[in-house]
């Protein structure tokens, strides 16, 4: 009988599928604020209650969306990988726009972490452990 040796799961792929938990559980929380937050406060961000509530729903589908990704690069999916590639860089050109769009304004702080985020990721993901892990796989 001839053993396979299938490589364990690296550390980076590790730290993605813990960060992308920790994103799933936090858009359900925001979901779920959003779907219970009083008019006031509602309409102090600018918005109307229909608009919370679609804003709490697509943040509470998001989050499950992001639950079974994670669930899924654990387990070495191909195709979870994929989709968060693609995620990734949807947030790096985000984020990089964003850089420029609000130049010179404290939000920029919040594009720069958008793009680090995203590379640190995509590195996490494509780096030759992880490779090896999802070749395997």
């Amino acid at each position: 009988m001839s053993t396979v040796n299938v490589p364990t799961r690296p550390g980076s792929v590790t730290l993605v599928v813990v960060l992308t938990w920790i994103g799933a559980i936090l858009s359900i929380v925001g979901g779920i604020v959003a779907l219970l937050a009083r008019q006031n406060f509602v309409a102090e961000a600018g918005l109307t209650s229909s608009q919370s509530r679609l804003a709490g729903v697509v943040a509470i589908v998001f989050g499950i969306v992001l639950a079974l990704l994670a669930s899924a690069l654990g387990k070495g999916s191909k195709f979870a990988r994929f989709i968060v590639t693609i995620v990734m860089l949807l947030r790096l050109i985000v984020g990089a726009i964003g850089i420029f769009a609000v130049w010179g304004s404290p939000f920029v702080w919040g594009a720069v972490i958008n793009v680090v985020v995203a590379l640190l990721v995509l590195w996490l993901l494509w780096n030759a452990k992880a490779g090896a892990f999802f070749a395997a796989r």
